[in-house]
């Protein structure tokens, strides 16, 4: 029996979503647990790291804030992995400018990061080709591992009849003017103001 833990950013979110369906779907010798990043840090403690050698793999499904180890909280490395699903790494950008605008900055961030903390990871897996080529250039140890869907939870379903489209956002808030999350007000704020009469944002 191999025992895998799968790491998320909160018990109600998207990760988990995604590592429920691995647990579901997981091949009668695998023992799949899931845990958020609250309750590894804990796991990271020198009093209590004990508990990672349970574990055959540990996935971090956030390689940009996730714990690794460190001379105060040395745990396997090679027994940890990470998840790469958003496009962010995959950007350069000269560093000429601290006038940058907000979305560029943030991927200069996110390159400088995962310069430092990807190359931590005994493997890397990237849900596709075009990531896995990013993050080749950081780490050898970037594989292309395929996404799947849990059709039994996500199903098609007939649109009401409305007279716009309605479109949902999750990830930034409107309020927020510091941050540009994903390209939040780079691409959908103007999106926005240019299909207002069409789409119920």
């Amino acid at each position: 029996m191999k025992r895998v833990l799968l790491v998320v950013d909160s018990l109600s979110w998207a990760w988990s979503r995604m590592a429920s369906g691995l647990q579901k779907f997981a091949p009668p010798n695998y023992e799949v647990h899931i845990v958020d990043q609250t309750d590894f840090g804990a796991f990271t403690r020198p009093q209590t790291n004990f508990v990672l050698g349970y574990f055959d793999g540990v996935c971090q499904f956030s390689w940009t804030e996730c714990a690794l180890p460190s001379k105060s909280k040395p745990f396997p490395i090679k027994k940890l992995s990470t998840l790469v699903a958003s496009h962010g790494l995959e950007f350069e950008f000269p560093n000429e400018s601290t006038a940058l605008p907000n979305r560029i900055a943030t991927r200069l961030r996110n390159s400088a990061t995962a310069a430092e903390r990807l190359p931590q990871f005994g493997a890397v897996l990237c849900v596709s080709k075009r990531l896995r080529e990013a993050a080749s250039r950081v780490t050898d140890k970037a594989v292309h591992c395929l996404p799947g869907v849990d059709a039994d939870f996500f199903r098609l379903m007939p649109l009401p009849h409305r007279e716009k489209l309605r479109v949902g956002w999750c990830g930034q808030k409107q309020s927020d003017e510091l941050k540009d999350v994903k390209g939040f007000r780079e691409i959908l704020v103007p999106l926005i103001a240019r299909l207002r009469n069409k789409v119920q944002f």
